[in-house]
């Protein structure tokens, strides 16, 4: 890990370590689609779903569902 990492305990690196994991299988998903699927790039986004809420509402749960 990064110098900066110093200041994590260990669950905060299994945390940290658990969320890049998250992205990078999500980018790599996407670029998967994107090269089997070339004709959905040039496809604007008319409706965006923007999840907005108060804090412990359950949104994280709703967005997971979603993607």
């Amino acid at each position: 890990m990064a110098k900066n990492d110093d200041n994590l305990n260990y669950t905060g690196l299994l945390l940290v370590r658990s969320m890049v994991k998250k992205v990078l299988k999500r980018r790599l998903f996407l670029k998967q689609a994107i090269q089997k699927h070339p004709e959905i790039l040039p496809v604007p986004i008319k409706n965006p779903v923007i999840i907005i809420s108060f804090p412990r509402c359950g949104t994280t749960l709703l967005q997971n569902f979603l993607l």
